[in-house]
């Protein structure tokens, strides 16, 4: 987010003084791609949508849409062992049953499982909104995983769901409000996923080759800003400093919550 910040202020004016606090080693944010044995694979953000119109266009403008490669628009969660929750009999309408098969979902393992669709437990959900026996306010002051188990009348179901499901930020650090409209609209399998060919880290390093072309912009990584505070004294043109050793007249916190 501080890159593509810098990089739109600069497109509105190249002149601009600005200096990126980076607290990490590496630029990119959530945004990591590794290179193993000729294999690429991202340890991040990976996937995106046709909806997801500012990405859309940032990969436009950074002349990368010939690498986007279209991909299948479900997502599979298998418990490990595949058959481990064979024997909760509540998980057979949110699932589906899949037998031992030479196919790529069993290949590595002898027994029978499953594959648990997180839509159908949403879908219950939205139902229940629908039905107005669970509230918005409820939903503000409550996480996903909190509104599963106690609104939902299946025993453990939370447990089971932060075992198999990978997003952990959309169970239990938004709120369910918030964590529901996401489900329904960037995790709905109607939209067209993507992915980039040879991983999304090209998207940082292209925006980190423009910014470093420019001589008014400065990264400083490994940089933990500790306090902000405004400047009280009228002799000087800045309104801020921070940590006691830059000022500046102007500030944009890129922060992930």
């Amino acid at each position: 987010s501080g890159l593509y910040t810098c990089y739109n202020l600069l497109k509105i004016n190249k002149n601009y003084k600005i200096l990126i606090l980076e607290k990490n080693k590496e630029n990119g944010g959530r945004i990591q791609t590794l290179n193993y044995k000729k294999t690429t694979y991202e340890a991040g953000g990976a996937r995106f949508h046709d909806k997801q119109l500012r990405i859309s266009k940032l990969i436009h403008e950074l002349k990368l849409d010939k690498l986007k490669y279209k991909i299948s628009n479900d997502t599979i969660f298998l418990p490990y062992p595949i058959n481990k929750y064979d024997d909760v009999p509540y998980l057979n309408d949110m699932v589906t049953r899949i037998k031992n098969t030479n196919n790529h979902l069993t290949k590595f393992t002898h027994e029978n499982g499953f594959i648990f669709n997180i839509n159908k437990v949403i879908s219950k959900i939205n139902s229940l909104i629908k039905n107005k026996k669970i509230s918005n306010n409820y939903l503000i002051n409550h996480t996903l995983v909190e509104v599963i188990k106690n609104k939902l009348n299946y025993k453990d179901l939370e447990k089971i769901i932060i075992e198999i499901f990978e997003y952990c930020s959309e169970l239990y650090v938004l709120n369910a409000y918030k964590a529901i409209k996401l489900f329904n609209t960037d995790f709905n399998n109607k939209y067209q996923y993507y992915i980039l060919s040879g991983g999304l880290l090209q998207i940082i390093n292209k925006l980190e080759n423009i910014i470093n072309k420019n001589k008014n912009v400065t990264i400083l990584n490994n940089y933990y800003v500790d306090h902000v505070r405004r400047h009280t004294s009228k002799n000087t043109s800045s309104n801020f400093i921070i940590n006691k050793e830059f000022n500046c007249s102007n500030i944009i916190f890129c922060l992930p919550k």
